[in-house]
């Protein structure tokens, strides 16, 4: 996709500003966010709250890195004399972009498939040869070292390896070198060169089980054999009489990890010119790490790598996945006379990947959400549900789940499932959902000191989430803590301008019995 205005063209695909010419403007990639931010509200003032949320990640930045980012634009547009023609400052407030601007494909289409196959047939159908498709990441789970071959620990080390290879298997994410292969080797007694050679595999995991005085320690290193570099690495202390009802808790935690990490590190391994030099599976990988670095301009760009990889797969189930994905931010967070297209493309998304993939994790989880978001006929927690049994560290599907229940007014099962996803990913862009239902259960049963403290963690997002930001005014508000609520109101205000209680009750998860309640706390703070 490309902006076309003035004397320039803006690619999102190559991510880089030109002039009509063709010569190419170096700019840093802030300043192309800033940028691309601009371009996509064309004539709307976009306040400076906006542009710290979404080019920097932060509610608030300082007046100077504003300015010092839009001096910078001006001089690469040739904007700095007045009056200007491209970029407007409105004094206290904010920007506006005033030039003319043309769009050469939009980002959504109505038609997602169509799109698609113009993608391949544009490649004279070479698409699906194995060299455009790659190779999915490998990895060998190694026997934990133990120079105790009897008791507790013995047991442990025979046992968690093997729990954590079936777990990763489940998620089809990685390629698993087989139990009889890979515990043939040791990680003391072989090197990883070796490992790498014998196994043909990417990254490997290996752990120990030792004693520290009273207690078990069970260390794991998630490894990159290519680069012998540690991705990540986690002990755990546990109580001997302990050690059998945790195997499924430090499995969990370390599966978790492992499918946050890798992805994460591929797409870093990538050497990123644009999706159309990348394969289906290093498209897959940059898509996927964009997306939780939010902002509308890495939405944008998730998508363009995603659609690289379906094109040139078009049985790639976690690709279809992660475009669901980019699609319910469109469905959540833009302006909601636009919203009809995007939920057309989540669910076709989401049906392709459950289509080419039924056993896919990722894939049953999506499709759970498109029908929520989209009031498609069925039960869409039959789908997250099943999502859990395929994978049951699956951390997103946890905190979805309990979303859905806490507003169907099951607490005891929203506070289960937020729990199970906040101990399997503390630290996860999820991590704010779960802060919210955590708040609104809590809050629902009574509980309201506790309610309350979750509830400043929600409002804490550090990214514009309508849902959650919704959640922590009415937590705040109920609670008696008037002036947070004010706060997030304004927030929400100034991130969505225009929102009404009309448009905020069409989502399904504020509609019933809460709506009258979360009305009242709205109109108290100027949303009407």
């Amino acid at each position: 996709m490309r902006y076309r205005f003035d004397e320039f063209i803006f690619d999102v695909d190559s991510f880089e500003l030109r002039r009509v010419d063709g010569g190419r403007i170096k700019l840093q990639p802030k300043s192309l966010e800033f940028l691309l931010l601009l371009l996509r509200h064309p004539g709307r003032l976009i306040t400076k709250e906006l542009l710290a949320q979404e080019v920097w990640g932060k509610q608030f930045v300082s007046d100077n890195v504003v300015s010092s980012q839009m001096r910078k634009l001006r001089e690469a547009l040739r904007d700095r004399i007045k009056p200007h023609r491209i970029l407007e400052t409105v004094p206290g407030r904010g920007l506006r972009f005033i030039s003319e601007v043309q769009s050469e494909g939009e980002l959504l289409q109505e038609l997602l498939p169509a799109r698609l196959e113009d993608f391949a047939q544009s490649n004279e159908g070479s698409l699906l040869e194995s060299s455009h498709i790659g190779d999915q990441p490998s990895i060998a789970v190694l026997p934990f070292l133990d120079q105790e071959l009897s008791g507790h620990r013995w047991a442990i080390a025979q046992a968690l390896p093997t729990d954590i290879l079936t777990a990763l298997s489940r998620f089809r994410l990685l390629r698993v070198v087989a139990r009889s292969s890979s515990f043939m080797l040791s990680s003391s007694a072989n090197s990883l060169k070796q490992i790498r050679a014998l196994l043909n595999c990417d990254y490997c995991l290996t752990g120990s089980v030792s004693r520290v005085g009273e207690k078990y320690e069970v260390f794991t290193e998630l490894i990159d054999t290519s680069s012998e570099a540690i991705l990540w690495a986690e002990s755990f202390e546990i109580e001997p009489r302990d050690i059998h009802g945790l195997r499924a808790q430090i499995v969990s935690q370390v599966v978790s990890k492992v499918e946050e990490k890798v992805p994460e590190h591929e797409a870093k391994k990538v050497t990123i010119a644009g999706p159309e030099s990348l394969t289906a599976w290093q498209a897959f990988h940059v898509g996927t790490s964009l997306i939780y670095r939010r902002g509308e301009a890495n939405i944008e760009r998730a998508q363009r790598f995603l659609e690289r990889a379906v094109a040139i797969d078009p049985s790639f189930s976690r690709a279809w996945a992660g475009l669901a994905h980019t699609y319910s931010f469109e469905v959540i967070n833009r302006p909601f006379e636009s919203r009809k297209v995007a939920k057309r493309l989540l669910m076709q998304a989401a049906e392709r990947a459950v289509d080419t993939e039924p056993d896919d994790p990722s894939a049953n989880l999506w499709l759970g959400r498109a029908m929520s978001m989209t009031k498609a006929e069925g039960d869409p927690t039959t789908w997250i549900e099943r999502a859990i049994e395929l994978a049951p560290s699956y951390a997103l599907a946890h905190q979805q789940l309990a979303t859905t229940h806490v507003y169907q007014d099951q607490h005891s099962r929203a506070l289960d499932h937020a729990s199970a996803s906040l101990l399997l990913n503390p630290h996860g862009p999820e991590r704010f959902a779960n802060y919210t239902v955590m708040s609104l259960a809590l809050f629902k049963t009574g509980d309201y000191h506790r309610a309350i403290e979750w509830s400043k963690k929600a409002g804490k997002v550090p990214y514009n989430n309508l849902h959650i930001l919704l959640s922590a005014l009415f937590t705040n508000h109920w609670t008696g803590d008037v002036s947070e609520a004010k706060r997030i109101a304004e927030r929400i205000k100034t991130a969505f301008p225009g929102v009404s209680q009309a448009e905020i009750f069409k989502f399904d998860s504020l509609a019933g019995n809460f709506s009258q309640m979360a009305g009242s706390a709205l109109t108290a703070h100027g949303i009407h």
